[in-house]
């Protein structure tokens, strides 16, 4: 292996995250969530961790909130519509593939996820929201800690 190259919040933005780690298929590259959405090009950036030999995805509130929506469990926001749109029929196989995200990533320098980890809980115990950034993770930390988590 090459190099680990870790870039989080690609947003569907093919075209910078070449510019910034032209990426190889000899590079472990792992993306800490939030690969789709907002950019022009997400389906470039799920077909290649999808297809790189050794390209990870970690669920972030982006990817989460696609599944969410598409499964009726909360109300679609403009940006998973305009993915919808931008997939096509394809859609719903990107969905499956998303679904397939882990919520972490531990490497022996670093515990990788794209939310946060909640102080003092097993890493096999935290909250899946807290975990993939969602708004109501962080909300729960707020509440449940005197001070900020971070």
């Amino acid at each position: 292996m090459e190099r680990c190259v870790v870039i989080s919040d690609i947003h569907g933005c093919w075209d910078e995250l070449l510019d910034v780690i032209e990426p190889t298929t000899d590079d472990e590259t792992i993306a800490p969530g939030d690969i789709v959405d907002r950019g022009p090009d997400s389906e470039q950036v799920l077909g290649f961790f999808r297809d790189a030999p050794n390209a990870i995805s970690i669920m972030g509130n982006h990817e989460c909130n696609n599944i969410r929506s598409a499964r009726g469990e909360t109300k679609p926001e403009l940006a998973q519509l305009i993915l919808r749109h931008q997939l096509g029929e394809r859609y719903e196989q990107w969905l499956l593939f998303m679904e397939t995200f882990t919520r972490h990533v531990e490497l022996p320098e670093a515990i990788l996820a794209h939310g946060i980890l909640e102080p003092g809980v097993p890493l096999e115990q935290q909250k899946g929201p807290v975990v993939i950034g969602a708004l109501s993770g962080e909300k729960l930390l707020r509440e449940t800690y005197s001070r900020p988590w971070y």
